[in-house]
């Protein structure tokens, strides 16, 4: 009798794990489904300044307050709810937002175009990462006159002994032509973001960023076919980061310099 009543005590316990996972997964379904649709009708507003027949200021204040709400649910949702660090978020990511998550899933990035700027793009940012503490989100950066608005396209993680790296890849649009592309190390150190983490070891000293100047040329025709020309790329099993050369008159070539982690910092290679 015990052993039948152990046993029911059992199923019962794995029913209800089962039930709470469920409801976990509505809750987070439909979450993203409002976020989506917030950040779709920003986006539907938007496009409606390139229409004539709608007021310029009317629509665009329309956008910008649905970015502004959206911003706002994305952050509460992301603080409520401390398993979003996991979520995917793929119907998000598919159409406007950056998601970009760290190998070892405690670290991630949020990032898109909030349609506030005009051939100078502009684009916010909201940084996540887990600790023994619990979860965290940040605005990035804290205040927008500390660094230019960026988007971020891709992240390496490099883990060592005593420390893990998260090395993320950034856009800045600086005109119709003109961007600054951009390496940058972050670290989290007592429960707090650092974003001035120097693991880049160039001639000028150590370094927690890399950045470049480049001026639109189209796409770049390779072996491999084609690809954009603005990359940064990462290699995960080499931990290299790949920057771009530039020319002088800051048209991208096909080469790269290549930075890789040889245990403490980032160096420069040749092969």
């Amino acid at each position: 009798m015990n052993n039948i009543r152990i046993n029911k005590l059992i199923v019962m316990a794995m029913i209800m794990f089962n039930i709470g996972i469920g409801h976990a997964q509505d809750k987070m379904i439909s979450v993203e489904k409002e976020l989506t649709y917030l950040k779709g009708k920003e986006a539907s507003w938007f496009e409606k300044t390139c229409d004539d027949k709608y007021d310029y200021l009317s629509v665009y204040d329309s956008a910008s307050r649905y970015d502004s709400i959206f911003t706002a649910r994305l952050v509460r949702y992301l603080k409520k709810y401390p398993s979003t660090v996991n979520w995917p978020f793929k119907k998000l990511s598919d159409k406007y937002v950056s998601v970009l998550t760290s190998s070892d899933s405690l670290f991630r990035i949020y990032s898109w175009d909030n349609d506030q700027g005009g051939t100078c793009r502009s684009y916010t940012t909201i940084i996540q990462f887990k600790d023994g503490k619990g979860v965290s989100v940040v605005m990035y950066p804290k205040r927008r006159s500390q660094v230019p608005d960026a988007l971020f396209y891709d992240l390496l993680t490099v883990k060592t002994d005593s420390n893990t790296f998260y090395v993320v890849a950034q856009h800045i649009q600086q005109s119709s032509y003109f961007y600054n592309d951009a390496v940058k190390a972050f670290s989290i150190v007592n429960g707090k973001l650092n974003d001035e983490t120097r693991v880049f070891k160039t001639k000028n000293g150590m370094q927690y960023s890399i950045s470049y100047d480049w001026k639109a040329t189209g796409s770049i025709i390779t072996k491999e076919g084609y690809r954009t020309d603005n990359d940064i790329e990462f290699v995960d099993s080499t931990r290299t980061v790949k920057i771009p050369v530039v020319l002088e008159n800051d048209s991208v070539t096909t080469r790269f310099i290549k930075y890789r982690f040889t245990g403490k910092y980032f160096e420069k290679v040749k092969e």
